[in-house]
């Protein structure tokens, strides 16, 4: 399972708000970088974009909170100061963490690495049954059944992953093209192999793909409706007279009910209450409160800027590159930057950046972030025979340095960092901390 957007040179962690941009430049000041690291900057901003703006994205940092929820319950009420990770949800009838995870693997499919794909021979749709606490459900996945150049045969499931690394693509391709090394077709060029296997000419426009892409991640399940989607343009012969109409046409082709919202506008508004409130949940003590009041404005900013403007991904990537003689000249990316600021943002030299929206003065504890996703791949992934190294080791080594005093990692921080929660509180260990106020004092994953 994929919960890291990758590019050549970053990732971006789904759910988390943090990008990793592969270089030691300064990123705090995004008019002095290389081409190389604006380029991929760019890149996993549209991840950042996708995860707070869309439906898709918003339903599933619900989801992982529900999950992490669920292991800490598990932790606590069992009495015992072991755990066992990885942690995979059991069916229960007051509950559906069980059928989300499922559905979230459904939701975001495969697809990662492949660059021979010589024939296609479908793309169609199967159903995964999904058991909830209120019956069954039948979700679709779509799948790519091709020949490499060899005659081997494959079949990958195009989800979430693939569209959204589809869309960021595309966009850096426009904007800087041939700047970073080629990527595969897998998943990067996926939504143009299925456009042009069902309805060939919509793909001449790139912009086209952008706005496809967009529109089906505003559904929870987006293989499913990409397919549906081009489908139907294909059997009407659809062509958009300008890229800012695939989303309409979507929109008003596509039916659904969930939880009673009917129409794009309304399930995005409910997802994003939901996520926000699911987000803020991480932070249960009164010292996060600047966390949450910041969560509340991105989120908030995010919805209006989506309900108001449903098309911003095409002016975006209409307004040029980021940055041109040393001064940020994509308009577009100053005004989402002010709206929204930026994930957190960390470098090979493991030095941590951040920028609030415009015209705050929050007091973030925005490294928080950084153990929040740390504890997801402990639940998720489970230990390294038996250990856990700590991601942050050299961010902490790299801030005590430049504070000029002496190092606080130990021991634990690369075996087993939530040991440091038994230790005098508050200590400098930001793991730790958090791991005290979620109270799993003494429970150890095993």
């Amino acid at each position: 399972m994929r919960d890291e957007l990758y590019s050549n040179l970053g990732f971006y962690n789904s759910a988390f708000i943090k990008m990793h941009v592969h270089c030691t430049e300064d990123l705090s000041d995004i008019t002095q970088l290389s081409i190389h690291s604006e380029a991929t900057y760019f890149h996993e901003y549209i991840h950042f974009l996708q995860d707070i703006t869309t439906s898709y994205g918003l339903m599933n940092i619900s989801s992982i909170v529900d999950y992490i929820k669920a292991v800490n319950s598990e932790a606590l009420k069992d009495r015992q100061m072991d755990f066992n990770v990885p942690f995979t949800p059991i069916a229960s009838t007051v509950d559906d963490v069980k059928a989300n995870w499922e559905l979230k693997s459904i939701y975001l499919g495969g697809g990662s690495g492949h660059n021979d794909i010589a024939k296609v021979n479908s793309v169609t749709t199967v159903v995964h049954p999904v058991q909830t606490k209120n019956g069954w459900i039948s979700p679709k996945k779509l799948v790519l059944d091709y020949d490499d150049s060899t005659g081997n045969n494959y079949k990958t499931f195009i989800g979430a992953h693939c569209i959204a690394e589809s869309m960021a693509y595309i966009m850096e391709q426009i904007l800087y093209p041939g700047t970073l090394p080629p990527a595969s077709k897998l998943p990067y060029e996926s939504v143009k192999i299925v456009c042009d296997f069902i309805h060939p000419s919509f793909s001449s426009d790139p912009l086209n793909i952008i706005a496809l892409c967009d529109a089906c991640m505003m559904f929870f399940n987006p293989g499913h409706i990409l397919f549906d989607a081009i489908t139907e343009m294909a059997k009407t012969r659809y062509m958009p007279h300008v890229p800012d109409n695939v989303y309409n046409y979507i929109y008003s082709k596509i039916t659904f009910q969930y939880m009673g919202s009917t129409n794009i506008n309304n399930l995005y508004s409910n997802t994003s209450a939901v996520a926000s409130q699911q987000f803020k949940d991480y932070f249960t003590t009164p010292v996060f409160k600047d966390n949450k009041d910041w969560i509340d404005l991105v989120f908030t900013n995010a919805l209006h800027l989506r309900l108001s403007r449903p098309n911003f991904m095409l002016d975006l990537v209409r307004n040029g590159k980021l940055i041109e003689n040393s001064i940020i000249s994509n308009v577009e990316y100053k005004n989402l930057s002010d709206l929204l600021g930026t994930p957190i943002i960390v470098n090979d030299s493991y030095k941590l950046f951040f920028q609030a929206p415009a015209r705050t003065s929050f007091d973030l504890r925005y490294k928080y972030l950084w153990v929040i996703n740390q504890i997801y791949k402990i639940y998720r992934n489970g230990l390294n025979q038996g250990t856990y190294r700590c991601e942050m080791i050299d961010w902490c080594d790299a801030r005590a340095l430049d504070k000029n005093i002496a190092s606080f990692t130990s021991y634990d921080c690369r075996n087993s960092p939530w040991i440091r929660a038994a230790e005098d509180q508050p200590n400098e260990c930001a793991f730790s901390r958090l791991w005290y106020t979620w109270g799993m004092l003494n429970e150890y994953p095993v």
